[in-house]
């Protein structure tokens, strides 16, 4: 279940996990039928509202 995707510019994140972290991951998200893309943009956006003003509304 993949978020719709936004017309805007994407950016790459690499994160290296230990093997056995990024099995755990993938096993995880598989389970609650996303991807693994989708959760770490699913993290960030929820990090970036806990510790960030709120963002204004692009025009």
């Amino acid at each position: 279940m993949g978020r719709p995707r936004k017309m805007t510019e994407e950016k790459r994140l690499n994160v290296k996990l230990e093997s056995a972290k990024h099995e755990r991951f993938q096993l995880a998200c598989e389970a609650n039928g996303t991807t693994m893309s989708a959760a770490v943009e699913d993290f960030v956006d929820r990090y970036t509202a806990l510790y960030l003003p709120p963002q204004k509304p692009e025009k």
